[in-house]
C-alpha cells in the first residue's frame, strides 16, 4: 500500500513583507509614543521646578521690608541682585529680577490731573527664569504686585520717561536702555528694555541735574546716547535731568544699520586701488544717488544718510 506524503503549506514572500511592514509600523508608533511621553514628562518636571522656584522667590521677597524691594543700583533701589544662578532638583536656572514702581491712574498720575504727589503706588515684581538645558527652551516669566503696608507719603523724587522710535516715527520694542548716574548714593546703573510702545517709564527716580547718562541701542540698530559738556561744548542731547515731582521725557531715534560700498575709478571707470578718502555726513536725510561709473554704491535699509563731503586724494578725474 503506497504511503501518501502530507503537503505542508509555507509562507510566501509577500506575506513575510506584509508582516514585517505591520510590525515596523507598530514598533515605530510605540517608539514615537514613548519618546513623546518622555519629552512631556521632562517638560512637566522643568515647569514644576520653575514654578516652585518662582514661588520661593516671591515669598522670600514679600517678607522683605517694602523699602528693600528693589534692584541693587537700580530704580527702585533695593537689595536684590539683578541676576543669580541657582539649581533646583538638579536643574540649573538663571534668575533675572525686575522691579518697577507703578503709578496707578486710580489716584491720579505724576503727569496727570489731578497730579499724584506720591506716584509710587506699588511695585511690579517680575521673575524671569532661563534654563538653557531644559526642553523647549526653558524660559519662564512670573510677575506679581507688591503693595506697601503703610499709607502713601509725598515724594521728593521725579520720573524719567524714555521713548525710542525709528526714522519713520514707529516705536521700537525691545530696545536696550542703559542708564547710569554715578553721583547718586548709592550709584544707579540700570539696563532695561522698552515695551511694545517703545517706552521705558521709571517712577520715583532720585533727582539730579544732568546726571543721568542714557544710551539706547538694539542688535542690528544704530546707537544714540546723551552727552556731557566735557564731550561737546553744547550737546543737542545732554544728560537727563530729573526734578522733584516732575516728569522728564526724553526721546531717542535709532534705526537699522546701513552699508556703504565705495568704488574709486578713473573717468573711464577703471578701478583705482588703495585710494585714501574722507567721508562725512549726517543721518536722517535724503539718500545719496551713485553716478554712472558707480564711484559710490550705497545700499540702504531704513536709516538714510546724506553725504556732505567726500574727498579723494588722487590726481585723476575720480574726484566727486
Amino acid at each position: 500500500m503506497p504511503i501518501r506524503k502530507k503537503k505542508y503549506k509555507g509562507i510566501s514572500i509577500a506575506e513575510t513583507v506584509i508582516a514585517i511592514a505591520i510590525f515596523s509600523i507598530v514598533g515605530i508608533s510605540l517608539y514615537q509614543l514613548s519618546t513623546q511621553l518622555t519629552r512631556l514628562t521632562r517638560v512637566s518636571r522643568d515647569e514644576i521646578a520653575a514654578t516652585a522656584l518662582a514661588q520661593e522667590e516671591f515669598e522670600k521677597i514679600r517678607n522683605l521690608p517694602y523699602a528693600s524691594i528693589g534692584i541693587l543700583n537700580g530704580i527702585p533701589q533695593g537689595i536684590l541682585p539683578k541676576t543669580q544662578a541657582v539649581t533646583r532638583d538638579g536643574i540649573s536656572f538663571e534668575i533675572t529680577r525686575t522691579v518697577r514702581n507703578i503709578d496707578d491712574p486710580f489716584d491720579g498720575t505724576i503727569n496727570g490731573s489731578p497730579k499724584d504727589t506720591a506716584p509710587s503706588d506699588y511695585k511690579l515684581l517680575e521673575i524671569q527664569l532661563s534654563c538653557p538645558m531644559c526642553r523647549d527652551g526653558g524660559d519662564y516669566t512670573f510677575s506679581s504686585h507688591i503693595a506697601p503696608k503703610n499709607t502713601e507719603t509725598s515724594s521728593n523724587n521725579g520720573a524719567l520717561f524714555i521713548q525710542v522710535f525709528d526714522a519713520n516715527g514707529q516705536p521700537i520694542q525691545g530696545a536696550n536702555v542703559h542708564i547710569a548716574n554715578s553721583s547718586a548714593v548709592p550709584p544707579i546703573l540700570i539696563d532695561e528694555t522698552t515695551n511694545a510702545a517703545g517706552m521705558l517709564q521709571l517712577v520715583d527716580v532720585p533727582t539730579g541735574t544732568k546726571k543721568y547718562k542714557i544710551t539706547v541701542t538694539k542688535d542690528g540698530y544704530s546707537t544714540q546716547r546723551t552727552m556731557g559738556n566735557d564731550e561737546v561744548s553744547n550737546p543737542t542731547k545732554p544728560h537727563a535731568t530729573v526734578s522733584t515731582q516732575q516728569v522728564t521725557q526724553i526721546s531717542f531715534s535709532i534705526d537699522t544699520l546701513s552699508t556703504i560700498n565705495i568704488l574709486t575709478a578713473t573717468a573711464t571707470c577703471t578701478p583705482i586701488p588703495s585710494l585714501p578718502f574722507t567721508l562725512a555726513g549726517s543721518n536722517l536725510s535724503h539718500m545719496f544717488l551713485p553716478d554712472h561709473c558707480l564711484f559710490l554704491q550705497s545700499r540702504f535699509r531704513q536709516t538714510r544718510y546724506k553725504i556732505s563731503r567726500l574727498f579723494l586724494s588722487h590726481q585723476t578725474h575720480a574726484i566727486f
